[in-house]
């Protein structure tokens, strides 16, 4: 964790921002994560007590991140626009990975973890990878497991009806 702090250390554009249970490097002018860093544990999605955390109870989850200056951050307005064009709200840290509680649940709506995603990968292979990673929690010959998420962005932006945004080319995740 260590090398990779110190890769972004003094990078122009990228904000370090240490959540209670993940870290995003985040870049300032693409406006999304260039990369998160969690832990896989045995209390990965699950609660402190026995209170269910379902997002369908929570009205309009996602919200810019006030630590990120408005400069840097996407709007609803322009997220909004965007899904009208097929695209989507894509978390870095999946929520369901982040039921600690209901702040720690809430900080992975943040604008800070979200990517622009394509909506049938966002609901598709996306979800297969989230789902993938949380299940090596049951694995008995596994522990210390970081998994990295990150974007890698395009070229070029693109304009949705006046809003300009660098969709990634690909999303990866790596699992040491």
């Amino acid at each position: 964790m260590e090398t990779l702090l110190s890769a972004f250390k003094n990078k122009k554009n990228i904000i370090t921002i240490k959540k209670k249970e993940f870290d995003i490097f985040y870049n300032c002018e693409l406006k999304y994560p260039l990369i998160t860093v969690s832990k896989i544990t045995d209390k990965t999605g699950k609660t402190e007590s026995n209170n269910k955390i379902n997002r369908k109870d929570i009205e309009d989850p996602f919200k810019q991140d006030k630590i990120l200056p408005k400069k840097c951050s996407m709007t609803p307005r322009e997220y909004n626009t965007y899904m009208e064009y097929g695209g989507s709200l894509g978390h870095n840290e999946p929520a369901g990975h982040h039921k600690t509680n209901l702040s720690i649940y809430n900080e992975t709506f943040l604008f800070s973890n979200i990517s622009p995603q394509e909506i049938v990968f966002n609901t598709g292979l996306w979800v297969i990878l989230e789902t993938w990673t949380k299940r090596l929690q049951k694995d008995p010959d596994l522990e210390d497991i970081t998994v990295f998420t990150g974007n890698i962005p395009s070229k070029k932006s693109i304009d949705f009806n006046g809003v300009k945004i660098n969709v990634p080319d690909y999303m990866y995740k790596l699992v040491s």
